[in-house]
């Protein structure tokens, strides 16, 4: 193992010196003339505290992306962002089910009246369902990934973290851009914008962005491709901006199609899914499932937002209105396992509205004292349905057909359902916030930060279950109702000292709080009814964030968390599911979805951000982070978990990026960027340690040109270059453990023109 990272970092140096061997010279102190990089560090302002503040100056463990950064490493979803933050890891068991954790903190249920741990902001809107997870990273500002809890500013189910994506808002300077990309696996993106002054204070802008590339996967036994990419986005956005008052309006929408995920066995359960997938000729790029999936998803949001300063502090208002249409469905096994030729297929299908408002005020009261105080609430309604069926191919597909020579005989010719399970939820969320911090500066080098977020949320769910033939769902009920409600106190103290101007170090004590709900996809009229309580966590954490000889930042942060009532959801039997007759066929035991809420956990663990100015032009950056993430007193059914490893809990990872920006002769310049990123094996299921996402590496890199006026740019990018075949997702099922392979290289070309 040891040698094989020797030869991948061998690969790398001599990568980033063939990108720098691309331009005329590699000489230090390279004049900034002409549009070179400073050799100083430059000020990133986030809005992580509810006001804009340099990032140094919050004692918050943040991560933080800016436009430029976003552009050079061709950040366009979260897949990109997961490996470049610290502690913050991203799987997809379809496009419709996100799995976004950070410090081992994650979701996995994504029934109608189950929430994410760690959620995502857009422009301040709240966007909670897994489904809905997915926006394409257009024309954005910044990107802020805030680890740990966040119960006081953020609330509603931050426990874990949150992401908060800020767009570019319209400016008076008038500017329009297009760029075109191509690369392989046929793939294609046209992105335009244009942005200007409409009227008297009041500017817009346009942002359009087509995404298409064709499967990497391919099914042999469909003669297909998969995986593959067709998203389209578009984004209008108007600001009016008087004297003391401003009012933004904004409208998004999103259309996604998507082909099946091309999963496939890695580990045999009560088949040898493996075998088979060999057999028939399945490997890293091929693989072989009977039946077909996709994924179609539309999304579109409004979003009002007037902020008015009143004279003694100032005044924001959001209302927010989101709605979702999602349906995929895909084949669960990978292979032809039912009586040689069919394979299961799970169904989902969502419709779904959130209305939000949020009302804020900030005032500073003195120069030494200042606070945030606001109200919170969130209407959300979502209409689940998930069908399970066994389903088998026309005798066409699979490889040597039955013979059909008897009277009477014929082939089948379409898909056909031989066993076939329904769960259906309409869930409506209420939840309601009262939150405020306030920020004293008792001394010139000490500040305390104190905060609190009162919650109140209530939920009613209404669950169907119908079994025709197949295990998942093994008794039919209908109208079955249920609801609760949870009230939590959260907290935040932080003490802050500045030791040196450029120096801050703090400790901080933070509680969060994650709803409680019901189950999704229950298999018995008990588990509809049956509460899933609240999570609750508690957060010591200490950190340094210090800016040194104007060229070096560096931000250290330990953490301490123990969890409370940890939500775990896993596929399999039922707790104390007894098969009253081993000799039928159907075995009711076969595999339901259960969550149910673990005893407790600890996590811990230290995170490192540094960026080096090296000289002018010449930057290098990375972050590296341990966790140590496990169950304590967790018995599940009859099997002791107590220190097995969280999911998705990555021991050890890192990202390492350097660039370089050279000017040329007559005023143009060359830039170019390497980026690293290694993550430790991962475990994906509580209970089998065969579930699991090995170790990876991955290099990316991009090499730019841009003409002296920065009207043109061409560029060179690669991903994944070094073509690592690793699985980015696994999941256990009753005939084993199935996986999704991650990406594998891409490359290609784009241009950009733009009008100033």
């Amino acid at each position: 193992m040891r040698t094989q990272r020797t030869r991948v970092w061998l690969r790398v140096f001599s990568l980033f010196g063939v990108l720098m061997l691309a331009s005329p010279v590699f000489a230090q102190g390279a004049d900034t003339e002409g549009g070179g990089r400073s050799s100083a560090l430059e000020e990133i302002v986030v809005t992580a505290q509810k006001r804009e503040q340099n990032l140094q100056d919050v004692p918050i463990a943040i991560t933080a992306f800016d436009s430029e950064v976003i552009v050079e490493a061709d950040i366009h979803d979260l897949t990109d962002i997961a490996s470049r933050a610290p502690g913050l890891s991203y799987a997809e068991f379809s496009p419709g089910q996100a799995l976004t954790a950070i410090r081992g903190i994650t979701s996995a249920d994504d029934g109608a009246a189950l929430d994410n741990s760690v959620v995502v902001f857009l422009d301040d809107v709240y966007i909670g369902r897994i489904s809905t997870v997915m926006f394409n990273l257009a024309d954005l500002e910044r990107i802020e990934i805030l680890r740990g809890p966040q119960g006081t500013l953020y609330g509603k189910n931050a426990i874990g973290g949150a992401l908060n994506v800020v767009t570019k808002k319209p400016s008076d300077d008038f500017n329009a851009d297009i760029s075109v990309s191509f690369g392989n696996y046929d793939a294609n993106n046209i992105r335009a914008l244009v942005n200007g002054p409409v009227g008297e204070n009041l500017n817009a802008k346009l942002v359009v962005d087509y995404r298409n590339r064709e499967g990497w996967v391919d099914n042999i036994i469909l003669n297909k491709d998969q995986q593959d990419e067709n998203v389209f986005t578009a984004r209008s956005s108007w600001l009016w901006d008087g004297e003391d008052t401003s009012v933004y309006f904004g409208a998004d929408i999103t259309q996604e199609r998507r082909e099946d995920m091309g999963r496939r066995p890695i580990a045999a359960g009560t088949i040898d899914g493996p075998t088979i997938f060999a057999d028939l000729g399945g490997s890293y790029r091929r693989v072989a499932a009977s039946i077909d999936g996709h994924s179609d998803r539309d999304f579109w949001g409004l979003n009002l937002r007037v902020e008015r300063d009143t004279g003694i502090g100032d005044l924001t208002a959001i209302l927010a209105y989101r709605h979702a249409e999602t349906d995929w469905e895909m084949a669960s096994v990978g292979v032809p396992f039912v009586a040689g030729r069919g394979d299961v297929n799970d169904d989902i299908v969502e419709d779904i509205d959130t209305l939000q408002f949020e009302l804020r005020w900030n005032q500073e009261l003195s120069d030494t004292l200042r606070y945030v105080a606001g109200f919170f609430y969130l209407n959300e309604q979502t209409d689940r349905t998930e069908q399970f069926r066994l389903e088998t191919p026309p005798d066409s597909i699979l490889p040597d057909p039955p013979s059909c020579t008897t009277p009477g005989c014929a082939l089948q010719t379409d898909f056909m359902d031989i066993g076939f399970d329904l769960s259906g939820q309409e869930n409506e969320t209420n939840s309601y916030a009262l939150f405020g911090q306030l920020s004293w500066d008792f001394s010139e080098q000490w500040t305390l930060d104190v905060g609190g977020r009162f919650t109140f949320e209530e939920k009613e769910v209404v669950s169907r279950g119908i079994n025709q033939g197949f295990a998942i769902i093994s008794e039919n009920f209908s109208g079955v109702r249920a609801d609760d409600s949870w009230d939590d106190f959260s907290f935040r103290v932080a003490l802050n000292y500045r030791p040196l101007e450029e120096m801050l170090l703090y400790g901080s004590v933070a509680t969060g709080f994650k709803s409680g709900g019901f189950q999704g996809a229950p298999g018995r009229m008990v588990d509809a009814t049956r509460v899933v309580e609240p999570e609750e966590a508690l957060n010591f954490e200490i950190g340094m964030k210090a800016d040194l000889l104007q060229n070096l930042r560096l931000n250290l942060t330990a953490f301490f968390t123990d969890y409370e009532d940890l939500q775990i959801v896993r596929f399999g039997p039922p707790v104390g599911c007894v098969d009253p007759d081993p000799d039928d066929d159907i075995n009711p035991c076969f595999g339901f979805f259960t969550t149910t809420n673990a005893a407790d956990a600890e996590i811990q663990g230290v995170e490192l951000e540094f960026t080096w100015v090296i000289s002018d032009g010449l930057q290098f950056a990375g972050n590296y982070a341990y966790l140590d993430a496990e169950f304590k007193n967790f018995i599940f059914g009859t099997m002791d978990l107590s220190g097995e490893p969280l999911r998705q809990a990555p021991g050890n990872s890192w990202a390492l990026a350097l660039s370089y920006e050279r000017p040329l002769p007559g005023g143009a310049t060359l830039d170019a960027r390497l980026d690293y990123r290694y993550s430790d094996e991962q475990r994906h299921d509580v209970v089998n340690p065969l579930v699991v996402t090995e170790e990876f590496s991955l290099v990316d890199a991009r090499l730019a040109w841009t003409s002296a006026a920065e009207d043109w740019e061409f560029a060179l990018w690669g991903k994944n270059l070094f073509e690592e075949e690793y699985i980015a997702h696994s999941y256990t099922i009753g005939p084993g453990v199935i996986g999704i392979a991650g990406q594998p290289r891409t490359y290609g070309v784009s241009g950009t023109y733009r009008w100033r």
